[in-house]
Protein backbone atom coordinates (compact mmCIF):
# COMPACT_ATOMS: atom_id res chain seq x y z
CA UNK A 1 0.00 0.00 0.00
CA UNK A 2 1.98 2.99 -1.30
CA UNK A 3 -0.31 5.53 0.40
CA UNK A 4 0.18 3.91 3.81
CA UNK A 5 3.94 3.70 3.26
CA UNK A 6 4.07 7.39 2.30
CA UNK A 7 2.12 8.33 5.44
CA UNK A 8 4.48 6.26 7.59
CA UNK A 9 7.56 7.87 6.03
CA UNK A 10 6.06 11.34 6.52
CA UNK A 11 5.53 10.49 10.19
CA UNK A 12 9.15 9.43 10.59
CA UNK A 13 10.40 12.59 8.86
CA UNK A 14 8.18 14.80 11.03
CA UNK A 15 9.42 13.12 14.22
CA UNK A 16 13.06 13.59 13.14
CA UNK A 17 12.48 17.25 12.33
CA UNK A 18 10.70 17.84 15.64
CA UNK A 19 13.68 16.41 17.52
CA UNK A 20 16.13 18.50 15.49
CA UNK A 21 14.13 21.68 16.11
CA UNK A 22 13.04 20.98 19.68
CA UNK A 23 14.47 24.31 20.80
CA UNK A 24 12.18 26.08 18.30
CA UNK A 25 8.93 24.09 18.19
CA UNK A 26 6.03 25.51 20.17
CA UNK A 27 2.57 24.07 20.87
CA UNK A 28 1.00 27.47 20.54
CA UNK A 29 0.43 30.94 21.92
CA UNK A 30 -1.84 33.91 21.33
CA UNK A 31 1.02 36.41 21.12
CA UNK A 32 4.51 36.15 19.62
CA UNK A 33 6.36 34.03 22.21
CA UNK A 34 8.66 32.26 19.79
CA UNK A 35 11.81 34.33 19.93
CA UNK A 36 13.58 34.70 16.59
CA UNK A 37 12.83 31.97 14.05
CA UNK A 38 15.60 31.15 11.58
CA UNK A 39 14.52 30.48 7.99
CA UNK A 40 16.17 27.07 8.03
CA UNK A 41 18.14 24.54 10.04
CA UNK A 42 21.10 22.61 8.67
CA UNK A 43 22.13 20.37 11.58
CA UNK A 44 21.53 17.54 12.32
CA UNK A 45 19.02 17.59 9.43
CA UNK A 46 17.80 20.25 7.02
CA UNK A 47 14.49 21.75 8.13
CA UNK A 48 12.40 24.89 7.83
CA UNK A 49 10.78 26.40 10.96
CA UNK A 50 7.45 28.13 10.46
CA UNK A 51 4.34 29.24 12.30
CA UNK A 52 1.35 26.89 12.26
CA UNK A 53 -2.32 27.89 12.45
CA UNK A 54 -3.88 25.99 15.38
CA UNK A 55 -7.21 27.89 15.18
CA UNK A 56 -7.21 29.24 18.76
CA UNK A 57 -3.46 29.89 18.78
CA UNK A 58 -0.36 29.81 16.58
CA UNK A 59 2.46 27.36 17.11
CA UNK A 60 5.81 26.51 15.52
CA UNK A 61 6.81 23.40 13.58
CA UNK A 62 9.84 22.42 11.54
CA UNK A 63 8.99 21.34 7.98
CA UNK A 64 10.85 19.12 5.54
CA UNK A 65 10.58 21.55 2.63
CA UNK A 66 10.67 25.28 2.20
CA UNK A 67 7.42 25.23 0.22
CA UNK A 68 5.53 23.58 3.08
CA UNK A 69 7.02 26.06 5.53
CA UNK A 70 6.03 29.10 3.44
CA UNK A 71 2.43 27.89 3.17
CA UNK A 72 2.17 27.14 6.88
CA UNK A 73 3.91 30.35 7.97
CA UNK A 74 1.52 32.44 5.89
CA UNK A 75 -1.47 30.85 7.65
CA UNK A 76 0.16 31.03 11.08
CA UNK A 77 1.02 34.72 10.82
CA UNK A 78 -2.49 35.45 9.59
CA UNK A 79 -3.99 33.61 12.57
CA UNK A 80 -1.75 35.38 15.08
CA UNK A 81 -2.75 38.77 13.69
CA UNK A 82 -6.41 37.79 14.08
CA UNK A 83 -5.75 36.81 17.69
CA UNK A 84 -4.00 40.09 18.52
CA UNK A 85 -6.25 42.66 16.83
CA UNK A 86 -9.88 43.80 17.35
CA UNK A 87 -12.56 41.89 15.45
CA UNK A 88 -14.48 44.29 13.13
CA UNK A 89 -17.32 41.81 12.45
CA UNK A 90 -20.02 43.91 14.17
CA UNK A 91 -18.97 47.00 12.18
CA UNK A 92 -19.08 45.00 8.93
CA UNK A 93 -22.49 43.41 9.62
CA UNK A 94 -24.02 46.82 10.37
CA UNK A 95 -23.13 47.92 6.82
CA UNK A 96 -24.32 44.87 4.86
CA UNK A 97 -27.26 45.08 2.48
CA UNK A 98 -30.29 42.88 3.13
CA UNK A 99 -29.54 40.98 -0.08
CA UNK A 100 -26.05 40.13 1.13
CA UNK A 101 -27.37 39.06 4.53
CA UNK A 102 -29.83 36.67 2.86
CA UNK A 103 -27.05 35.22 0.70
CA UNK A 104 -24.80 34.65 3.71
CA UNK A 105 -27.51 32.52 5.32
CA UNK A 106 -27.20 30.03 2.43
CA UNK A 107 -23.47 29.40 2.87
CA UNK A 108 -21.82 26.02 3.57
CA UNK A 109 -20.59 27.35 6.94
CA UNK A 110 -22.20 26.03 10.10
CA UNK A 111 -23.16 29.55 11.22
CA UNK A 112 -22.88 33.10 9.89
CA UNK A 113 -20.36 33.98 12.65
CA UNK A 114 -18.18 31.14 11.34
CA UNK A 115 -18.39 32.66 7.86
CA UNK A 116 -17.51 36.11 9.21
CA UNK A 117 -14.51 34.73 11.08
CA UNK A 118 -13.24 33.15 7.86
CA UNK A 119 -13.86 36.38 5.93
CA UNK A 120 -11.79 38.20 8.53
CA UNK A 121 -8.93 35.76 7.99
CA UNK A 122 -9.11 36.38 4.26
CA UNK A 123 -9.07 40.15 4.77
CA UNK A 124 -6.01 39.86 6.99
CA UNK A 125 -4.31 37.64 4.41
CA UNK A 126 -4.98 40.16 1.64
CA UNK A 127 -3.53 42.99 3.72
CA UNK A 128 -0.49 40.91 4.67
CA UNK A 129 0.27 40.28 1.00
CA UNK A 130 -0.22 43.96 0.18
CA UNK A 131 2.30 44.78 2.92
CA UNK A 132 4.91 42.51 1.34
CA UNK A 133 3.97 39.10 2.68
CA UNK A 134 4.85 37.16 5.81
CA UNK A 135 8.01 35.38 4.75
CA UNK A 136 10.33 37.81 6.53
CA UNK A 137 8.25 37.96 9.71
CA UNK A 138 10.61 35.97 11.92
CA UNK A 139 10.58 37.83 15.25
CA UNK A 140 8.29 39.81 17.55
CA UNK A 141 9.38 43.19 16.21
CA UNK A 142 8.66 42.33 12.56
CA UNK A 143 5.36 40.75 13.55
CA UNK A 144 4.34 43.86 15.50
CA UNK A 145 5.03 46.14 12.54
CA UNK A 146 3.00 43.97 10.20
CA UNK A 147 0.13 43.60 12.69
CA UNK A 148 -0.16 47.35 13.17
CA UNK A 149 -0.11 47.94 9.42
CA UNK A 150 -2.87 45.38 8.84
CA UNK A 151 -5.06 46.66 11.67
CA UNK A 152 -5.58 50.09 10.08
CA UNK A 153 -7.43 48.68 7.03
CA UNK A 154 -8.91 45.48 8.46
CA UNK A 155 -12.56 46.62 8.74
CA UNK A 156 -13.12 48.00 5.20
CA UNK A 157 -11.18 45.12 3.67
CA UNK A 158 -13.30 42.60 5.55
CA UNK A 159 -16.44 44.36 4.33
CA UNK A 160 -15.22 44.00 0.73
CA UNK A 161 -14.62 40.30 1.30
CA UNK A 162 -18.07 39.74 2.79
CA UNK A 163 -19.76 41.66 -0.03
CA UNK A 164 -17.89 39.54 -2.59
CA UNK A 165 -18.88 36.41 -0.70
CA UNK A 166 -22.52 37.46 -0.89
CA UNK A 167 -22.25 37.71 -4.69
CA UNK A 168 -20.63 34.26 -4.89
CA UNK A 169 -23.28 32.67 -2.68
CA UNK A 170 -26.08 34.30 -4.67
CA UNK A 171 -24.75 32.78 -7.90
CA UNK A 172 -24.28 29.43 -6.19
CA UNK A 173 -27.92 29.56 -5.11
CA UNK A 174 -28.97 29.98 -8.76
CA UNK A 175 -26.91 26.93 -9.73
CA UNK A 176 -28.43 24.83 -6.96
CA UNK A 177 -31.93 25.91 -7.97
CA UNK A 178 -31.38 24.68 -11.54
CA UNK A 179 -29.47 21.50 -10.77
CA UNK A 180 -32.51 19.20 -10.36
CA UNK A 181 -33.43 19.86 -14.00
CA UNK A 182 -29.99 18.88 -15.31
CA UNK A 183 -29.59 15.32 -16.61
CA UNK A 184 -26.83 13.01 -15.44
CA UNK A 185 -23.88 12.80 -15.66
CA UNK A 186 -23.66 16.59 -16.00
CA UNK A 187 -25.72 17.11 -12.83
CA UNK A 188 -23.31 15.08 -10.69
CA UNK A 189 -20.32 16.81 -12.23
CA UNK A 190 -21.75 20.28 -11.58
CA UNK A 191 -22.67 19.35 -8.00
CA UNK A 192 -19.16 18.05 -7.38
CA UNK A 193 -17.63 21.19 -8.88
CA UNK A 194 -19.82 23.38 -6.70
CA UNK A 195 -18.84 21.47 -3.55
CA UNK A 196 -15.18 21.75 -4.52
CA UNK A 197 -15.40 25.52 -4.82
CA UNK A 198 -17.68 26.32 -1.87
CA UNK A 199 -17.05 24.46 1.38
CA UNK A 200 -16.63 25.46 5.04
CA UNK A 201 -13.41 27.49 4.96
CA UNK A 202 -13.43 28.36 1.26
CA UNK A 203 -13.29 32.13 1.87
CA UNK A 204 -9.89 32.10 3.54
CA UNK A 205 -8.63 29.08 1.58
CA UNK A 206 -9.13 30.48 -1.93
CA UNK A 207 -5.84 32.04 -3.13
CA UNK A 208 -5.68 35.76 -3.83
CA UNK A 209 -5.17 35.19 -7.56
CA UNK A 210 -8.27 33.06 -7.98
CA UNK A 211 -10.71 34.66 -5.51
CA UNK A 212 -11.99 37.24 -8.05
CA UNK A 213 -12.61 34.37 -10.49
CA UNK A 214 -15.18 32.55 -8.35
CA UNK A 215 -18.14 34.47 -9.83
CA UNK A 216 -16.89 33.60 -13.32
CA UNK A 217 -16.71 29.90 -12.48
CA UNK A 218 -20.28 30.00 -11.20
CA UNK A 219 -21.53 31.96 -14.22
CA UNK A 220 -19.82 29.37 -16.41
CA UNK A 221 -21.79 26.68 -14.60
CA UNK A 222 -25.02 28.58 -15.27
CA UNK A 223 -24.05 29.00 -18.93
CA UNK A 224 -23.37 25.28 -19.18
CA UNK A 225 -26.80 24.48 -17.74
CA UNK A 226 -28.44 26.85 -20.25
CA UNK A 227 -26.70 25.35 -23.29
CA UNK A 228 -26.56 21.69 -22.28
CA UNK A 229 -29.71 20.77 -24.18
CA UNK A 230 -28.49 22.45 -27.39
CA UNK A 231 -25.42 20.25 -27.87
CA UNK A 232 -25.34 17.37 -25.34
CA UNK A 233 -22.68 15.52 -27.35
CA UNK A 234 -20.26 18.42 -27.01
CA UNK A 235 -20.94 18.63 -23.26
CA UNK A 236 -20.25 14.91 -22.91
CA UNK A 237 -16.97 15.26 -24.83
CA UNK A 238 -15.85 18.17 -22.65
CA UNK A 239 -16.85 16.27 -19.51
CA UNK A 240 -14.76 13.27 -20.61
CA UNK A 241 -11.76 15.58 -21.03
CA UNK A 242 -12.27 17.08 -17.56
CA UNK A 243 -12.80 13.71 -15.89
CA UNK A 244 -9.55 12.31 -17.30
CA UNK A 245 -7.56 15.39 -16.24
CA UNK A 246 -9.07 15.50 -12.76
CA UNK A 247 -8.23 11.82 -12.25
CA UNK A 248 -4.61 12.55 -13.20
CA UNK A 249 -4.54 15.52 -10.83
CA UNK A 250 -6.02 13.42 -8.01
CA UNK A 251 -3.22 10.86 -8.43
CA UNK A 252 -0.67 13.68 -8.17
CA UNK A 253 -2.31 15.01 -4.99
CA UNK A 254 -2.12 11.57 -3.36
CA UNK A 255 1.66 11.94 -3.28
CA UNK A 256 1.39 14.74 -0.72
CA UNK A 257 0.51 14.50 2.98
CA UNK A 258 -2.89 15.63 4.19
CA UNK A 259 -3.35 19.36 4.64
CA UNK A 260 -2.88 22.31 2.27
CA UNK A 261 -1.17 21.38 -0.99
CA UNK A 262 2.04 23.16 -2.02
CA UNK A 263 1.26 26.26 -4.04
CA UNK A 264 2.53 24.85 -7.35
CA UNK A 265 0.28 21.79 -6.96
CA UNK A 266 -2.80 23.77 -5.92
CA UNK A 267 -2.24 26.02 -8.94
CA UNK A 268 -3.06 23.10 -11.24
CA UNK A 269 -6.44 22.70 -9.55
CA UNK A 270 -7.27 26.29 -10.43
CA UNK A 271 -6.11 25.79 -13.99
CA UNK A 272 -8.65 22.97 -14.19
CA UNK A 273 -11.35 25.46 -13.18
CA UNK A 274 -10.16 27.81 -15.91
CA UNK A 275 -10.29 24.98 -18.44
CA UNK A 276 -13.92 24.37 -17.48
CA UNK A 277 -14.64 27.98 -18.44
CA UNK A 278 -12.93 27.43 -21.79
CA UNK A 279 -14.78 24.19 -22.49
CA UNK A 280 -18.28 24.93 -21.19
CA UNK A 281 -18.60 28.73 -21.40
CA UNK A 282 -16.01 30.00 -23.85
CA UNK A 283 -17.65 33.41 -24.18
CA UNK A 284 -16.71 34.20 -20.57
CA UNK A 285 -13.00 33.85 -21.45
CA UNK A 286 -10.28 32.32 -19.31
CA UNK A 287 -7.98 34.42 -17.12
CA UNK A 288 -4.87 32.65 -18.45
CA UNK A 289 -4.02 30.55 -21.50
CA UNK A 290 -5.05 26.98 -20.63
CA UNK A 291 -5.56 23.66 -22.40
CA UNK A 292 -5.56 19.96 -21.59
CA UNK A 293 -2.03 19.75 -23.01
CA UNK A 294 -0.74 22.56 -20.76
CA UNK A 295 -2.30 20.98 -17.68
CA UNK A 296 -0.83 17.55 -18.45
CA UNK A 297 2.58 19.17 -18.87
CA UNK A 298 2.23 20.89 -15.47
CA UNK A 299 1.25 17.60 -13.83
CA UNK A 300 4.14 15.76 -15.51
CA UNK A 301 6.63 18.40 -14.33
CA UNK A 302 5.65 17.79 -10.70
CA UNK A 303 5.21 14.03 -11.09
CA UNK A 304 8.73 13.40 -12.34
Amino acid sequence: DLEALAAELCGHVAATLDRAGAHLTHEGATTWEFGELPESLSHPVVGYPALVDRIDRAGVRVFATGAEAVTSHRAGVRRLIALTTPDPAAWVVSRLSNRTKLSLATSPYRTVPDLLADARLRAIGVLVEQAGGSRDVRDAEAFGRLRDQVRTAAAPTMQQVVDATGEVLGLAGEVRRLLPSVPEPARGDLAEQLDGLLFPGFIAATPVTWWPRLPTYLRAMLRRIETLGINPARDAESLATMTALEDEFARLCQRYPSGPLPDQVAQIGWLLEELRVGLFAQALRTAVPVSAKRIRAAIAALDS
